[in-house]
């Protein structure tokens, strides 16, 4: 009869009907019996360890289950909440990689680097990402792919996606985003981190507003410097000179300005620190 059952159980039984025996061979001495129990007895303990063996695995095969359907619902969710988004600017073409409009890329690319991420395609958000737990908060990493003009389609539909994989019960607004960018109206290499504030004439920043419906969203300014001549050339250039070679440490305190910014619950202290115009964060 034994054989029908899964191998657990009948190990399981097993136990249970040698207890069942010991209590008949406790009886018998205490009685002065003899030790050897009946047929009778072995049969009535080997149908009580049957019956109560399957009852257990009857109760606990649908919390198994459960927590098995909850395991799976659980893996494609971000390790904590709240999490922060951190959106780079740029083109997505190779011609565009090296120019000054694109060092929001360039830091996120090293960002992702430092903290050996891989990015990957969403396919309904039009963009590249890349997620992790990273000093206690939930942080994803979103290089949009729809030009600079149409940044904010991308972080649109970003935070959509973001919502979906968090649930019903938590909401993620402006405050959860920082767009690392590059900007005219500074010093190269200065960097500067605002928690709310205008385009500024940047045309990714105005569709990020126009999507959002909002300016209180933060952002780290990588200053580029405004040339005499024509701007629009001017930000589609790759960096050249004294610049270009000044590059990597302007891409490295940035990333270390995420760092901070990510480590640190004030964003007033981040600022504070950040926004020196000679500090650790500022290009030397």
């Amino acid at each position: 009869q034994f054989s029908v059952l899964p191998v657990n159980l009948v190990s399981f039984a097993r136990c249970k009907m040698l207890r069942q025996l010991r209590k008949v061979l406790r009886r018998a001495g205490s009685s002065r019996q003899a030790c050897r129990p009946t047929p009778q007895d072995a049969e009535r303990a080997a149908t009580v360890a049957c019956v109560d063996s399957v009852k257990s695995y009857a109760t606990s095969a649908p919390s198994a289950k459960k927590a098995k359907r909850a395991g799976n619902k659980q893996k494609d969710m971000p390790p904590s909440w709240p999490g922060c988004i951190i959106v780079g600017l740029g083109n997505p073409d190779a011609k565009y990689s090296r120019t000054r409009h694109n060092v929001g890329f360039m830091v996120l690319d090293e960002f992702a680097k430092r903290n050996g991420l891989k990015w990957s395609t969403v396919k309904t958000t039009r963009g590249l990402s890349c997620s992790s737990e990273l000093y206690g908060r939930a942080v994803h990493l979103l290089k949009p792919t729809t030009y600079m003009n149409l940044s904010g389609e991308s972080l649109s539909k970003y935070l959509r996606h973001v919502r979906k994989l968090a649930g019903p019960g938590y909401t993620i607004g402006p405050d959860n985003v920082l767009i690392v960018h590059d900007f005219l109206d500074q010093p190269f290499g200065q960097l500067k981190l605002k928690t709310s504030g205008s385009a500024g004439g940047h045309n990714g920043l105005r569709s990020i507003q126009l999507k959002l419906s909002s300016m209180t969203y933060h952002r780290l300014r990588v200053g580029i410097d405004r040339p005499d001549a024509d701007v629009a050339r001017y930000v589609l250039q790759p960096f050249s000179g004294t610049h270009r070679a000044q590059l990597p440490d302007v891409i490295n305190n940035a990333c270390n300005a995420l760092e901070l910014y990510l480590q640190t619950e004030s964003v007033a202290n981040v600022m504070n620190e950040i926004n020196q115009k000679t500090g650790t964060y500022q290009l030397q």
